[in-house]
């Protein structure tokens, strides 16, 4: 899916935008709204951001974390058949090397997820001066068959400052263009 992010300073703006974004049919799921005044959003009822999806980078992170571990764990296992040569270890092998891949990689993902955490996601972390500022950050997730009818749309919101598009997919291994949408 297609998001499209946007920027305004007002709450009133990004309410208008809240209802007509569902009045063309965008739902929740396809629609959030960060900013750093958590309970403006929960007092004007508008849908914010998921802290661990939107906010943190712990999906991206432990993604990494269970790619290099399940790597790790191949690796271990391979190194371990190579250096014995004893033959009930050999016919044992393949169980016993599913078994440290699996736990290499969740052990990645889990200690992937605890430094995702600790980190700002990277598909919004060109906007921490802004929320900073007290903007709020509107990213709304479309189809491409969507996207032209929902864009005019929020281009008549004149508070309503385009500032970038990507994608709503999370790739552990793509670093989002910094500079793309930036102000």
């Amino acid at each position: 899916m297609k998001r499209l992010y946007y920027l305004t300073h007002s709450i009133e703006c990004a309410e208008r935008v809240s209802s007509n974004i569902h009045k063309e049919g965008v739902s929740d799921w396809n629609f959030h709204i960060m900013s750093r005044d958590k309970e403006g959003l929960t007092k004007h009822h508008l849908h914010s951001t998921n802290t661990l999806i939107h906010e943190r980078d712990v999906i991206r992170i432990s993604e990494r974390g269970a790619i290099l571990g399940l790597l790790a764990g191949f690796c271990t296992t391979i190194s371990f058949l190579m250096l014995t040569d004893f033959v009930p270890v050999r016919m044992v092998a393949e169980g016993t090397m599913f078994f440290v891949c699996v736990l290499f990689a969740v052990t990645g993902a889990l200690l992937g997820g605890l430094i995702g955490l600790a980190l700002e996601n990277a598909k919004t972390r060109r906007f921490h001066d802004d929320l900073d500022a007290g903007n709020y950050l509107v990213m709304v997730d479309l189809h491409k068959r969507d996207s032209p009818q929902v864009e005019k749309m929020l281009s008549f919101e004149r508070d309503l400052v385009r500032v970038g598009d990507g994608t709503s997919i999370i790739s552990p291994f793509q670093q989002p263009a910094l500079a793309q949408g930036s102000r």
